[in-house]
């Protein structure tokens, strides 16, 4: 339950203002209980993404400026990407909440945006479970095939340490290359 719990956290938490995705407690899940345990946790990493993008829709319908204005305000996000992100749900908001799982925009984007063109929250919500739970998914089998190649080499004792290492260099690139 404790890990369920951290999963849900997480997720609610980078929906919001947290800047960290919830695949890194995943993927370590991934490597320590296996399959099975870690797609369950997907799940509730997905509900939390869920109820804090539900947090983020009710805040922008009250203030969408000053929400956009916080949005603006954290590590890696940019007017320029709130911006893209807006024009990409206007076009096909279905697939840009997709595109966006595995291309670095936060999901809290895509949430005040739906609130600002008025998308319904209930299927802007289902449609963002989906998305979050496919991203945490591959990320978990990922995870889990790169442990079975250790394995098989041998070496499943440094899978803690490639995690590590993986998710440092991962967001020294992400910080990089994304807007400040």
């Amino acid at each position: 339950m404790p890990w369920h719990l951290a999963a849900f956290a997480w997720g609610f938490a980078e929906a919001t203002v947290f800047f960290i995705v919830p695949d890194v407690l995943l993927t370590y899940a991934a490597i320590r209980f296996g399959m099975k345990r870690a797609f369950a946790l997907c799940v509730s990493a997905a509900l939390g993404a869920v109820a804090g993008g539900a947090v983020m829709i009710v805040a922008a319908g009250h203030d969408a400026a000053g929400v956009t204005e916080l949005l603006d305000a954290i590590p890696a996000i940019s007017a320029g990407m709130i911006a893209e992100t807006r024009v990409a749900m206007t076009e096909n908001w279905p697939l840009a909440v997709f595109v966006g799982a595995v291309t670095g925009v936060p999901f809290k984007i895509f949430a005040v945006q739906s609130a600002i063109l008025q998308i319904p929250a209930a299927a802007f919500l289902g449609l963002g479970f989906a998305a979050r739970f496919a991203r945490f998914a591959l990320a978990v089998l990922l995870a889990r095939i790169a442990f079975a190649g250790l394995r098989k080499a041998r070496k499943e004792r440094l899978a803690a340490a490639i995690w590590l290492g993986f998710w440092c260099l991962f967001y020294v690139f992400y910080f990089s290359v994304m807007p400040n």
